[in-house]
């Protein structure tokens, strides 16, 4: 699953950075590349993944299992050829109605975890031995958009080791954390949530952190964070730029409301996605992902 996180995450690069041309083919290391007008599709030895205005679900998308809720546009479709999946869809569902609905969906699922808070929402578990994982965010109301959802359908076998744990005040903190060496003035969360002791601080650092909403371990080797920084998105942007000033692999996008960087550093590939913080605060809404090679 990681190789196809890292593909989603350079086409939305490539969509940022380049746009979409038309009926262009270009050849990458290991497949190749079809650039439409409202598209970009990409197939290689791992599967197919297409980012567009508005794509097809994968012709194995079960459907009757995880139906899409109030769907507007479909931007992302991606199907490996072991039957892994994600798809990601812009919705008229508010976030509280889809992460209810969404619960419900998985109500009979073992290994069940959800957490939700004002502007986002994660449930997952494993059902028909898939292991299902839906993130729900707000959406651009202006554009009809009142929520983003993100699923992703892979074997069950591929998740074990995840941990996640909703905390009293509607966040979310790794099963097993508490206090430990953490520390700091300009990362230490004000609600005392706190990082998994395996995560690596030094690697990937949070920056001006106001709360943690969501924290995801796998394997005690790979994590999504979620936090709010009290620094606005510029500012924030050009801290994570000198974070990985020393990476390998490294990509780059920045638009007026939004930065996605990327890069390799000691074997392991980081995301980083910074958003202007819906509430028009000047503060930025960072998300974090970091997988192995």
């Amino acid at each position: 699953m990681n190789k196809l996180r890292a593909l989603l995450a350079l086409l939305l690069l490539v969509v940022l950075v380049a746009g979409c041309g038309g009926g262009k083919k270009v050849k990458t290391d290991s497949g190749e590349a079809v650039i439409g007008k409202d598209k970009v599709e990409v197939t290689d030895e791992s599967g197919k993944t297409t980012i567009g205005t508005n794509v097809d679900l994968p012709k194995s998308y079960p459907k009757d299992m995880v139906p899409l809720l109030k769907p507007v546009a479909i931007s992302t479709s991606s199907e490996s050829k072991e039957g892994e999946m994600v798809v990601i869809c812009a919705s008229k569902a508010e976030v509280k109605e889809a992460t209810q609905y969404y619960s419900g969906v998985l109500a009979d699922a073992t290994d069940k975890h959800m957490a939700s808070g004002s502007d986002f929402g994660i449930v997952g578990g494993i059902k028909a031995s898939k292991a299902i994982t839906i993130g729900i965010t707000a959406g651009d109301e202006k554009d009809g958009v009142k929520s983003v959802i993100s699923i992703t359908i892979e074997e069950a076998g591929g998740v074990e080791g995840q941990s996640v744990t909703e905390s009293s005040n509607g966040s979310v903190e790794p099963a097993g954390s508490g206090s430990d060496s953490f520390s700091g003035n300009a990362d230490k969360p004000a609600n005392n949530v706190d990082l998994p002791n395996a995560y690596p601080r030094d690697l990937v650092p949070l920056y001006q952190v106001e709360r943690i909403d969501f924290i995801l371990e796998e394997n005690e080797d790979e994590f999504q964070v979620y936090y709010l920084s009290q620094a606005p998105l510029k500012e924030a942007t050009e801290y994570y730029k000198n974070v990985l000033a020393d990476a390998n692999d490294k990509s780059t996008a920045i638009g007026p409301d939004a930065a996605m960087l990327g890069g390799t550093i000691r074997g392991k590939n980081i995301l980083l996605e910074i958003c202007r913080d819906d509430a028009d605060t000047g503060k930025s809404q960072i998300r974090i992902l970091i997988m192995n090679e």
